[in-house]
């Protein structure tokens, strides 16, 4: 009896050591959704731009009350690890 092959999923701890191990350069733009290491698109001006000011307007419409992240990776459980172009993260518990 066949069974299809399954892809292995990795874990952010997985992935964590690719990097590390430069088998995935810290050069490559990579993400980890669900277990799965995609390639993320290089941005353009525009992306980058709208980023920059929704930051902005983000930062003075929170001020103290949460921290806006931009492009940094964020760890949602054992499988993902996407680096979103805004997070905003509340300081409230």
């Amino acid at each position: 009896m066949n069974f299809p092959a399954q892809p292995h999923r990795f874990t952010v701890r997985e992935y964590h050591r690719l990097t590390h191990a430069e088998i995935l350069p810290v050069t490559e733009r990579t993400e980890l959704l669900n277990g799965v290491i995609l390639t993320r698109i290089a941005k353009g001006q525009a992306h980058s731009s709208a980023t920059q000011r929704s930051m902005r307007c983000l930062i003075r419409l929170w001020g103290d009350l949460a921290i806006v992240r931009t492009q940094d990776p964020i760890t949602l459980g054992d499988y993902s690890e996407p680096e979103p172009d805004i997070a905003l993260v509340s300081l409230i518990p």
